[in-house]
């Protein structure tokens, strides 16, 4: 992934008009009080009524958990946790229902770490500090009248920064395509009092996003369990480096049985709930190792999944049959 570094002020911007935020619901955590009410003064310039200022991480993840969040702006330098993978989980749905809501991160303009950090969570943005209150106005405006397309991989669900394809393994495409995210800085006030629509656009995108990362997270699945079984004899304790793919295999493999339901591989979603909980079971174990009818489970895998991408709607029936006999010889 190339990084796509941003600068304190970019003169290409439009200027933000008047109250273009008013149907926003906006939450803004910064540590450092006069920065936080400068932001908060810009805010309200910009038309935001509906705004929560705070410099603590658990006002945040409440937030975020109750839902309604439109816009999110926080300081990677508070305390009490790591923003960036709070921002990683928001996108992720383990924190929140909407993996959609707009985020700006601020970060020190000397920390290269913090900013690749930052860029690679999933925010809409990155700011570096310091910088004039008028700029993350014009970042909102810019990013209301044009919201970068999403992407969704096995590691990264966020805006679009690839500039290259990605493959796998035998040389396909992964099949990663950006879509459109839903943009709640673009809602109109009117839009506020029909709920339901806000709510019908997430679900849409939801579907998409959950879909390309099946797809995706399979693909590296097997990878995985091909590094995985290369070194692994039957009933011979796992080394270092093989139980860190093992607890790869065990979330990638919970991720795609929660999302995979609602997508067209429907059908991995039962796999891998027996990988998940085969692997999370091993990983409890100081001795893990597999056993024969283990490695024989495992090693049918991606080619089942492989099964399933390459069959037509017509073979549904096939498919299901593939599904079966890897459940019956669990």
């Amino acid at each position: 992934m190339e990084f796509s570094y941003p600068s304190v002020r970019c003169d290409a911007e439009p200027a933000a008009p008047p109250a273009f935020l008013a149907s926003c619901n906006a939450l803004l955590a910064v540590p450092n009080v006069p920065v936080r009410n400068g932001l908060k003064q810009a805010l309200r310039m910009a038309g935001v009524e509906r705004l929560t200022s705070t410099g603590n991480l658990l006002t945040v993840v409440d937030a975020v958990a109750g839902g309604g969040l439109d816009l999110l702006i926080c300081d990677t330098a508070i305390a009490e946790g790591d923003m960036c993978r709070l921002v990683k989980e928001v996108r992720e749905e383990k924190i929140g229902d909407n993996p959609f809501v707009v985020i700006i991160l601020l970060v020190n303009k000397d920390d290269d770490h913090a900013v690749k950090k930052a860029v690679n969570s999933g925010a809409d943005d990155v700011l570096a500090k310091p910088f004039d209150p008028e700029v993350i106005l014009e970042r909102l405006f810019s990013i209301k009248k044009s919201r970068k397309l999403f992407v969704a991989t096995s590691g990264y669900i966020g805006p679009n920064r690839r500039s290259d394809a990605r493959q796998d393994i035998s040389g396909d495409r992964w099949g990663v395509k950006p879509f459109p995210a839903p943009n709640p800085l673009n809602r109109n006030i009117s839009d506020i009092r029909i709920p339901d629509q806000a709510h019908r656009s997430i679900r849409h995108a939801k579907r998409v996003m959950n879909e390309q990362r099946v797809r995706v997270s399979a693909v590296r699945l097997g990878d995985v369990i091909q590094s995985l079984l290369a070194g692994c004899g039957e009933d011979t304790p796992l080394s270092g480096d093989q139980m860190k793919n093992l607890g790869i295999l065990n979330e990638i493999a919970g991720d795609i049985f929660i999302r995979a339901p609602n997508t067209p591989y429907a059908q991995f979603s039962s796999i891998c709930k027996m990988l998940a909980d085969m692997t999370q079971d091993m990983l409890t174990r100081p001795d893990a190792a597999f056993d024969e009818d283990s490695l024989t489970l495992i090693a049918k895998i991606p080619g089942v999944f492989a099964h399933i991408f390459s069959a037509g709607k017509q073979e549904k029936s096939s498919e299901q049959s593939k599904v079966d006999e890897i459940m019956a010889s669990g």
